[in-house]
């Protein structure tokens, strides 16, 4: 998965495969990410996983009630 993250001290925006990736700017000292951000992507992580979760059920579901509907 790819977060696109702002980096606090440059605001500069780039794309990175971990949440707590460094500003790929080097021209400062610090390279924190937002919480704002953090938090943010821990809802649609959440989000997803809450409806991934929920479409697994659904096709559990149909899959077992079909198994005895002979």
């Amino acid at each position: 998965m790819a977060y696109r993250i702002r980096c606090n001290s440059c605001n500069h925006v780039f794309t990175s495969q971990y949440r707590s990736a460094c500003c790929p700017r080097r021209c400062h000292g610090s390279s924190s990410t937002s919480i704002l951000s953090d938090i943010a992507e821990l809802a649609v992580d959440v989000a997803v996983a809450y409806v991934a979760a929920d479409i697994v059920s659904d096709v559990a579901s149909s899959v077992v009630s079909s198994l005895f509907d002979w």
